[in-house]
């Protein structure tokens, strides 16, 4: 089921509800099977993605490399937007 839900995500970005019932169709498994695979890994999304994605280091390497000063900026971008 993992693999079906991710070959989805893939094509998709994300995992909408119609395609979460036509897998359960196709593999005669009940919605809530599903729908508690999908809300145990936090890797799969039930919602479009956002628009930007900011993974940002934080740790103190990067801060002695002089990282910081960039970091202020990319907090500008709107958090709707973040993911």
């Amino acid at each position: 089921m993992i693999p079906e839900l991710t070959t989805i995500q893939s094509r998709l970005g994300w995992l909408p509800r119609d395609e979460l019932v036509a897998l359960g169709r196709r593999t005669r498994r009940p919605w809530y099977e599903i729908e508690g695979l999908v809300s145990f890994y936090p890797h799969f999304r039930t919602a479009p993605p956002p628009k930007v994605a900011l993974h940002a280091r934080r740790d103190l390497s990067c801060w002695l490399a002089g990282l910081a000063p960039g970091l202020a900026d990319r907090q500008r971008v709107p958090r709707q937007q973040v993911s």
